[in-house]
């Protein structure tokens, strides 16, 4: 990093770069353990250890809590922990700064940005568009982006599927879309000896001598990754070679989902399966070093594949679909095998697994591949000798190679680094053009922390409350000011989201107070959960309460 520093001294000492750090990152690091968490876990810790002239990290956590993890860190680098509301006047003293994100939450600061006017461009990092249910926020972070702004995608089948999003949404992309190949940390993901390996089969209780194969993913229908539709492909696999052994490690995200998996693997592959749920994050580089071979049926959503990366640096060689961006991962025979896949539509597992279409979550089950799994069976058995596993790690050899010239996170931040200096050359001074709106002290204080309503809600039939929508909830509604919800609201608050839209339809066709009965109904909501949001709703001054039965004031 300081090699850098000498080539580029003035980049550095001129520019200031505003951060966003996670309360998952401090409060619970060693629960969160996706491979999405871990690149921008470290993808933050390194540029907070670049010497910028400033850095100013927002977050969600403590302010206590966030200068402990810069303490632990050994974050040298000068720093202030802010809030959202102090940006406005850091840019008023500071001409140069750049804002970048690892995720979408980067979206209340373009809020705030674009509502001051502030000439701050965003970088930031996008994963999938997998999640139909998240299309609301995506259209609402893209529209909020401007001709500053860059997008970085990890492939070109990620730019692809953004391309396809704003066209469908009839958005007409004013930022830039920017490649660069995502990367993870190959002094954490790395192989293990013999000996170590051995050891790490008997602490979690595998056969020894067991040739491995390894999927590590979040046990979740929801997501691109969708094991059931290839239990036929590793039901044949297991039958090749006795020895081989099927090993399932992830998160219990959904347990009817969960519970199909252990029971198929429980009663067609008892002695040759094990299934681990819910493991903590530091484990996750113990099973790509106790497998021998890593295998991810992840399909057309995929957008780049951390742990096929994973598994690379841990020089495991990896079997993968030959969907999404997958492609671009490996070479077919040197650093593993790809699979053949082909969309499909009709769910021919259903009948298997005893999935109703009808199910609360067969439908997301639309993402599931039929796999062309013949060629990648044939190819097993024509290595299934002696030497099978010597194969293995040749193979595992070349992506360990691969993974540390192409995927690490070192040459992720180098060019990060590089794209970020040179989008710091394109800023403007504060006092050219797009000069910041002016401060309004008290519009401030409303806008980040509206004044509570003296009055508390008092016990009452929920039948006669009526919402009423306050003059500054219309201005959030209308868009004319920005909604400021920390995580933490959004997370005590699941469905905040959901009634904030609803209150904004009922809003704009009916001008009389909705009831909460309505508004539970619209929701699908019970009166007590749909009580708890309103009174929030209320807390934050965009909501007033009344009762027609007591014609008193909430």
């Amino acid at each position: 990093m300081n090699q850098h520093t000498n080539q580029h001294p003035p980049f550095y000492e001129s520019l200031s770069l505003f951060l966003e750090m996670p309360s998952s990152f401090i409060d619970e690091p060693s629960k969160a353990k996706t491979g999405a968490f871990l690149f921008a876990y470290e993808t933050t810790v390194s540029l907070l250890n670049a010497p910028f002239k400033q850095l100013y990290i927002i977050t969600d956590s403590t302010v206590e809590k966030a200068r402990n993890f810069c303490q632990i860190h050994n974050i040298s680098s000068p720093y202030q922990i802010i809030k959202l509301s102090d940006i406005a006047t850091i840019s008023k003293t500071n001409d140069r700064l750049i804002y970048f994100s690892t995720e979408m939450s980067c979206l209340p600061f373009l809020k705030y940005r674009n509502y001051f006017n502030l000439p701050i461009p965003v970088l930031a990092c996008f994963h999938s568009l997998a999640l139909k249910p998240h299309y609301y926020l995506l259209r609402t972070f893209f529209t909020e982006l401007n001709k500053s702004d860059s997008v970085i995608v990890a492939s070109d089948q990620s730019k692809q599927a953004i391309l396809n999003f704003l066209s469908t949404q009839k958005i007409d992309p004013e930022f830039t879309i920017k490649k660069i190949l995502y990367g993870i940390n190959t002094t954490i993901f790395k192989p293990c000896s013999q000996e170590q390996k051995e050891a790490l089969r008997k602490k979690y209780r595998l056969p020894k001598d067991a040739i491995i194969w390894l999927f590590l993913a979040r046990l979740d229908p929801f997501t691109k990754g969708n094991i059931l539709s290839f239990f036929e492909t590793l039901s044949k696999l297991l039958t090749i070679n006795k020895n081989f052994h099927v090993l399932i490690v992830g998160d219990n995200v959904f347990a009817p989902y969960t519970e199909k998996i252990q029971t198929y693997f429980f009663n067609n592959h008892p002695s040759q399966s094990r299934t681990i749920i819910n493991p903590s994050r530091k484990a996750i580089p113990e099973f790509y070093q106790l497998a021998d071979a890593f295998i991810s049926p992840s399909e057309i959503f995929e957008t780049f594949g951390l742990t096929v990366v994973e598994a690379m640096a841990s020089e495991l060689p990896v079997f993968i679909s030959d969907s999404g961006a997958y492609q671009n991962l490996i070479t077919h025979k040197k650093e593993g095998l790809f699979i053949h896949t082909i969309f499909n539509t009709s769910l021919p597992f259903a009948t298997i697994f005893n999935t109703t279409l009808d199910s609360d979550w067969s439908q997301y089950l639309f993402q599931s591949i039929t796999f062309d799994s013949d060629p990648f069976l044939k190819t097993i058995k024509k290595w299934n000798t002696p030497d099978i596993s010597q194969r293995f790690k040749n193979m595992g050899k070349n992506g360990r190679k691969k993974a540390i010239k192409s995927f690490d996170i070192k040459l992720f931040i180098s060019n990060c680094l590089r794209y970020i200096e040179k989008v710091s050359t394109d800023l403007v001074l504060n006092t050219h053009i797009n000069s910041p709106k002016p401060l309004n002290p008290s519009l401030q204080l409303q806008l980040i922390r509206p004044t509570t309503p003296d009055a508390e809600l008092k016990i009452i039939d929920a039948e006669f409350i009526h919402l009423h929508i306050t003059d500054y909830g219309t201005k959030l509604l209308n868009n004319e000011r920005p909604f400021l919800l920390s995580k933490t609201h959004l997370k005590t608050y699941p469905k905040l989201n959901s009634l904030i839209t609803t209150l904004k339809k009922l809003s704009d066709t009916n001008p009389t107070a909705p009831s909460l009965s309505s508004i539970a109904i619209t929701c699908n909501m019970d009166i007590t959960d749909s009580l708890t949001y309103v009174v929030f709703l209320q807390k934050i001054c965009i909501l007033k309460l009344t009762s027609t039965k007591q014609s008193q004031r909430l």
